[in-house]
């Protein structure tokens, strides 16, 4: 039988795959980075880096720019992410909905997402209730989370 990889089971290897590969690319490309400060912000190895910033390469997530899966508006992330300086941003692209109700919906399952794509899990989260959060928790069960 083979030796497993001890790093290869800290990598999720689905849609929150997708996020981190993206965000070590933020990071990296956009924000400068280092994969060392990367690695340790993340809680990965300088080697679990490197290998996301090549898989990003691969799969044409980084070309000239940044480029998500999901059609995030990435250079406004990052402005946020400068301005303010918070570790993540996420932008959800409304121009098409006029629906209010679907706007919150569309920020609701992106505010879902999220949650459950962090790694590592926080052991404690505090969140304002409102009525973007109120739809959030149906998205969030989807996922096999829990409230």
């Amino acid at each position: 039988m083979a030796e497993r990889n001890p790093y290869s089971a800290r990598l999720p290897v689905n849609e929150q795959r997708d996020h981190l590969v993206v965000q070590v690319a933020k990071l990296y490309y956009d924000l400068d980075h280092t994969q060392a400060d990367i690695a340790k912000e993340l809680g990965l190895t300088r080697w679990q880096v490197g290998r996301l910033l090549t898989e990003a390469k691969d799969t044409g997530v980084v070309r000239i720019e940044i480029t998500p899966r999901a059609g995030r508006r990435t250079s406004l992330e990052v402005e946020l992410q400068r301005r303010f300086g918070v570790r993540d941003a996420i932008v959800v692209p409304t121009v098409d909905i006029e629906d209010p109700s679907l706007i919150i919906d569309s920020v609701a399952q992106a505010a879902a997402n999220h949650l459950v794509s962090l790694n590592p899990k926080p052991q404690l989260m505090g969140v304002s209730w409102g009525r973007t959060m109120r739809r959030s928790p149906a998205p969030y069960r989807r996922t096999g989370a829990q409230d």
